[in-house]
């Protein structure tokens, strides 16, 4: 049975080799052992059993755990959607706090990719029976993977930027052991501001997170309504 066990590592190549992949490979290696058996006793030799056997295994994806199907058209209008929203959110949100200069040239950057975002997604919206409709196959483990790689990056990011902000405003306090000082209400603002404002990098693993909640959505058991 060396060929079947060959033949069945070539279909799961192409999978995540995780404890449920490999535990569902030996319990198909073990079927197809046992119904070759069954073939070989109705009078098939062994090459047509196994040919029959395997053939019939010839398309996994739906027994696989983490592998969705999704069609693309729908996942980049929802996606355009979320991103639509999150950056136009972010820009409502910075409006009220323009009198500062680094809130101020945030709302205008925020402003335009809501304009440039709207754009593409009501171009998108109404040419989406044009887009590609093939349903394509995604590892939903690998987003999970990138997706937990962006928060850390974003985490390390946020970090590093709020101590570049510490160090700027309290730098020389705490390397001479001076007490901290700020100049009234405005001052003590502008610096919440400037601790504030990296946040809405959120917006990038948010929207990852909303990735895999769309594919989850749209690719349910292999299947996808058009």
């Amino acid at each position: 049975m060396t060929n079947v066990r060959k033949q069945v590592d070539k279909l799961f190549a192409k999978y995540p080799k995780t404890n449920e992949t490999l535990e569902l490979k030996e319990e198909v290696i073990g079927n197809l052992e046992a119904e070759i058996e069954d073939l070989e006793s109705g009078g098939l030799t062994f090459e047509e059993a196994a040919r029959f056997s395997i053939g019939k295994m010839a398309k996994l994806d739906v027994l696989i755990d983490g592998v969705k199907f999704i069609r693309i058209n729908k996942v980049i209008i929802e996606m355009l959607q979320w991103t639509l929203i999150y950056t136009l959110i972010a820009w409502i949100l910075t409006i009220p706090l323009s009198i500062f200069d680094t809130v101020r040239r945030t709302s205008w950057i925020l402003l335009f990719f809501v304009i440039i975002i709207g754009i593409i997604y009501f171009a998108v919206y109404f040419i989406h029976g044009f887009l590609l409709k093939k349903s394509v196959k995604v590892d939903l483990i690998k987003i999970v993977a990138i997706r937990k790689f962006l928060w850390i990056m974003w985490s390390a990011f946020i970090i590093i930027k709020w101590g570049m902000v510490t160090a700027l405003f309290f730098g020389s306090n705490i390397w001479f052991r001076h007490p901290v000082s700020i100049n009234g209400p405005y001052e003590f603002a502008r610096i919440i501001i400037m601790y504030a404002i990296p946040i809405i990098t959120v917006i990038i693993p948010l929207l990852m997170n909303k990735l895999k909640i769309v594919i989850e959505k749209q690719g349910e058991d292999g299947s996808f309504e058009t």
